[in-house]
């Protein structure tokens, strides 16, 4: 009765919905048991990303401490004058 109700709510599409209506107990525990399974992996694996996260804004801050960071410098801009000293020393090509 179920499997015809389910039948035809589809009937338009031609699908069939996959797997049983009602699924058994032990069908839904080890849906259960599957679902934990992969909340455990993600977890694990939004750690490392979390931790890779933590260890990459360590370097940007030990970079910015240092002076090695490429915040705010700026090449110097020389006047039309400089720059033709410059070009006539053979120093700009």
């Amino acid at each position: 009765m179920a499997e015809e109700q389910q039948e035809s709510n589809n009937e338009g599409t031609g699908e069939k919905t996959p797997g049983p209506v009602n699924p058994t107990l032990a069908e839904a525990r080890e849906a259960i048991a599957s679902l934990e399974k992969e909340r455990a992996k993600l977890a694990e694996e939004r750690a490392k990303m979390q931790e890779q996260l933590d260890r990459a804004e360590e370097l940007k801050v030990q970079e910015m401490l240092s002076g090695k960071s490429q915040a705010g410098t700026s090449e110097k801009t020389i006047s039309p004058r400089e720059y033709a000293e410059k070009v006539m020393a053979g120093e700009i090509e």
